[in-house]
């Protein structure tokens, strides 16, 4: 976001470089000598195209899944989520089981299931 990479924006306004949140890039296509990006606005689903220069797309990392399945068959819980203590917004239940010596619970949130920002990794922690 804005307040994480200050420096990093103010270089990249300074170069002339048109920033567009919130908004999916639906296709990129040639006419003639020109690159033509086709957004579209993900609240609204209006498209606009843009003669542009060059696409530049953030789409996020892959999920990194492998410590949740070495650490899967050895937790008290088998790295289940209480699906129905979840919607409720209860505590999971493994949790009212002692933990420590070796016992751990294992939920596979954040970067162990997609890719997150930061807010969206903890929001999802939180829900446990």
């Amino acid at each position: 976001g804005g307040t994480t990479f200050p420096i990093f924006y103010r270089r990249m306004y300074a170069q002339g470089v048109i920033l567009t949140p919130n908004h999916w890039l639906d296709k990129v296509y040639r006419e003639g000598d020109k690159l033509i990006a086709v957004l579209r606005n993900e609240y609204t689903d209006v498209q606009e195209e843009r003669v542009v220069d060059q696409v530049v797309v953030e789409n996020g990392i892959r999920p990194n899944e492998s410590l949740y399945w070495q650490l899967k068959e050895r937790s008290l819980n088998h790295g289940q989520t209480d699906i129905d203590a979840l919607y409720a917004s209860q505590p999971q239940p493994v949790l009212s089981q002692p933990l420590g010596a070796g016992k751990f619970a294992l939920f596979r949130i954040g970067d162990g299931v997609s890719m997150h920002n930061i807010h969206g990794a903890i929001y999802d922690a939180l829900r446990l």
